[in-house]
């Protein structure tokens, strides 16, 4: 007699009444209509007649998952069967997102936050620690950083490029070292691991910004775009995989920034007034260094490459040697003016008080105060490279055991250049030996969480070539180098026994170097006119005037001064280079 032993899925289709052969249809979620999971299951013959060679007619039953519902499965399979705790990302998740980068992609996971810089996430928080506390890999390699520490930037990881991620938050042997916090854990593609025997993916999205129209010089229009391939060839035993991701984005914002509470005066002249801070100082209160308002704009542009090949010769070899590539630019800049009060120097007059701290009042220039206001024109550029190369090669040399050789190479270069513009008013910018205006008279008061009232003696003139003057240039480059070599061999014995699944052993040695080089050059003077290092006399090609929009309309218009022609005719011999110097 034939011994047939049903599925607990087959038991349950029996029991509605089903039985022999048997179709189950795609099944969809009324909540989700891009939820399908389709199951073909069941062929079971029925018992034959007393038949010796039983053991000769195989016995089928396949069920088989496909669709978005496959891929939430089998992350949860990885969390409950796992031996540490982590979290899970697939393919399917990855997809299916509208994440520009890893950075945003983590942190739809439990416990993980984003470090934000300009709105773009990059590195990431694991259970409240810093990115210092968090180790990355990538297929199974130490990866650097462009950040100038520890801390990995993920926005340099496109997640159209990154087929799976995982993050680590409790140790395992088999991890390397180093995340206290966790370890993320990243995959490129496997080419041989597809079902198909070709697969190509392309995807083309843009995006506008509808407030570029209010900052001068800000980017309307941007885009992503990304394709790849995953082929195999020659009897399934070679896999070719390549991936490219692009991406421009353009960023614009308007603010206003209350600067830090880092001086003190007596500014209500209370008699016994002492509530201020303790000691000599409990009659004075606090007051703000200053206050900004500024345009911000820019683009950044990623780059990203992948590939990956794959060899197979037989059952018990693996050969894979993979290379992901990521070049991140950014170019950003910030207009308007910045504000500064002139510490406990000022004049003051009709504070306004909220507790001890000054958030309002007429504040005046003095023989020993500086108070000003700066046209701003500040100019941020970032370049950013990974290189991520590697080679890895597994034999299983016995039913048992297996051993896996990897030698890796990752590099990361960074050069953030820093560089200011600054502006000042003059009593009269068409003299040959021009006056900085020490006539500085600023009111203002802050209005909680929304836009404080302001006003200027200088208003009109912030928007007047005949006042305004280019006082100071400064540049401030930041390179840093980060570049690890390493290699590992590790094996691994299975055990049949139920205590112990398997011993895993192996050895691994890197060697990381790191380096950081900071320079700089100014020219001029920020608080005054210098008299050897003369303010730059503006012509109208070189300046725009801005106005302000929406809800800032009411503060004054500044000029836009454009930095190359500024520099070409403040040093017609070309811009001097930053140096290295102490000090």
């Amino acid at each position: 007699m034939s011994h047939f032993k049903p599925s607990v899925l087959t038991l349950a289709l029996a029991a509605a009444g089903l039985g022999g052969a048997f179709f189950v249809q795609p099944l969809q979620a009324a909540e989700d209509k891009k939820t399908q999971t389709t199951v073909v299951a069941a062929e079971a013959s029925k018992a034959a007649p007393e038949n010796k060679n039983d053991a000769d007619e195989p016995e089928i039953e396949r069920i088989e998952v496909t669709g978005y519902s496959r891929s939430l499965i089998d992350s949860l399979n990885q969390k409950r069967y796992g031996d540490t705790v982590s979290e899970q990302l697939s393919s399917d998740d990855l997809g299916s997102l509208p994440d520009v980068s890893m950075a945003d992609a983590l942190t739809r996971l439990p416990g993980i936050s984003a470090v934000r810089t300009g709105g773009q996430a990059a590195e990431i928080n694991i259970r409240g620690m810093s990115g210092g506390f968090v180790f990355s890999t990538l297929n199974g390699r130490e990866q650097v950083s462009t950040s100038g520490s520890r801390s990995i930037e993920f926005d340099q990881y496109p997640s159209e490029l990154i087929s799976s991620a995982a993050v680590y938050k409790s140790p395992k042997a088999s991890l390397i070292e180093g995340g206290v916090a966790g370890t993320v854990e990243l995959a490129t593609a496997s080419p041989l691991a597809i079902d198909k025997q070709h697969s190509f993916v392309a995807n083309v999205r843009g995006m506008y910004n509808d407030r570029a129209s209010e900052v001068y010089g800000a980017e309307d229009y941007g885009h992503r775009l990304s394709f790849s391939y995953q082929g195999k060839y020659f009897d399934d035993t070679l896999g070719v995989a390549l991936g490219y991701a692009r991406l421009e984005q353009p960023s614009v914002a308007t603010q206003f920034i209350g600067l830090a509470y880092n001086d003190l005066k007596d500014v209500d002249g209370l008699a016994n007034d002492t509530n201020g801070p303790e000691g000599t100082d409990s009659a004075k209160e606090y007051i703000s260094e200053g206050f900004e308002v500024q345009h911000l704009g820019g683009v950044e542009t990623r780059n990203g490459y992948m590939g990956a090949i794959e060899w197979a010769p037989n059952d018990t070899f693996t050969l894979k040697a993979d290379a992901f590539v990521s070049r991140f630019d950014s170019e950003a800049f910030a207009r308007g003016y910045r504000v500064k009060l002139g510490g406990p120097n000022a004049a003051v007059a009709n504070p306004v008080l909220d507790g001890n701290a000054v958030i309002g009042g007429n504040f005046n220039r003095t023989s020993q105060s500086y108070t000003r206001v700066e046209i701003v024109n500040d100019d941020n550029q970032d370049y950013d490279e990974v290189d991520s190369f590697g080679i890895n090669g597994t034999w299983q040399a016995t039913d048992s055991l297996s051993v896996s050789a990897d030698v890796s190479y990752s590099a990361a270069k960074s050069d953030f250049r820093n560089g200011l513009l600054w502006a000042n008013v003059a009593e009269d910018a068409t003299l040959n030996t021009p006056i900085f205006d020490e006539n500085v008279a600023i009111n203002y008061q802050l209005n909680g969480l929304d836009l404080p009232n302001i006003g200027f003696n200088q208003a009109e003139a912030f928007s007047d070539i005949d006042n305004v003057m280019v006082s100071k240039y400064g540049i401030y480059p930041f390179v840093n180098e980060d570049e690890v070599k390493a290699y590992r061999l590790d094996f691994k014995y299975e055990l049949d026994n139920d205590y112990v699944a398997s011993i895993e052993f192996g050895a691994r040695y890197s060697d990381r170097t790191y380096s950081n080089d900071r320079s700089v050059f100014e020219y001029g003077n920020d608080g005054a006119f210098s008299a050897t290092e003369p303010p730059l006399r503006l012509t109208d090609d070189m300046t725009t005037v801005v106005d302000w929009e929406g809800d800032f309309n009411y503060f004054p218009s500044y000029l836009a001064i454009d930095l190359d022609k500024a520099l070409a005719a403040w040093f017609p011999d070309g811009t001097p280079e930053p140096v290295q110097t102490w000090g």
